[in-house]
């Protein structure tokens, strides 16, 4: 079974922080998104790694997971997405992990998904030596958070003043990213 890392979202009250973060100051080219039951989203994608998300809500009933999780937290990552070739087979594996996925929906023959808490998944692993750990941290909200993100440009190194606008754009969104290779 392989395991692919898809994207990281970010949830926010308001995409205009987000697309200049992460489409101006970073480079990222617009994948796709479009209208969901109560929320909007879009992604960006980079010449190499995952992409980047941005959920925004829509309203109505359907946006209470979002709202929730913006009142609660305020802006910030929301999730990570693995895209995987089985996922009746990666679900058997984290079963028997002691782990029991919450949000599973196999009903949509295009789009099937299941979520881990952040509690129980506090590092994964796939081929290839790559590795996410999720570092627990005293004063974060129960579960942790996902705070920090790393960036790097193949083609010479971030301006001082991409490097400002990325800290000030970011603290908006609820993370620190960090611009690899500046000076």
């Amino acid at each position: 079974m392989t395991a692919v890392l898809d994207h990281l979202a970010i949830g926010t009250p308001a995409l205009t922080e987000g697309w200049e973060l992460f489409g101006g100051v970073l480079g990222g080219r617009w994948a796709y998104g479009g209208d969901a039951p109560g929320f909007w989203w879009g992604q960006l994608k980079f010449g190499a790694g995952p992409k980047i998300e941005l959920l925004t809500p829509a309203g109505g009933p359907d946006a209470a997971f979002l709202e929730r999780f913006l009142a609660a937290r305020g802006p910030g990552p929301h999730h990570l997405n693995f895209i995987v070739d089985d996922i009746e087979q990666a679900l058997a594996r984290i079963r028997a992990l002691g782990i029991e996925p919450v949000g599973v929906n196999l009903a949509n023959r295009y789009w099937k998904e299941a979520f881990l808490h952040p509690r129980v998944a506090a590092e994964l692993t796939w081929p290839g030596g790559k590795r996410i750990r999720l570092v627990y941290e005293d004063g974060l909200p129960l579960g942790g958070a996902l705070h920090h993100v790393r960036f790097t440009r193949a083609a010479g190194a971030f301006s001082t003043q991409d490097t400002e606008r990325a800290g000030l754009l970011a603290k908006r969104l609820g993370l620190t990213v960090d611009l690899a290779g500046c000076h």
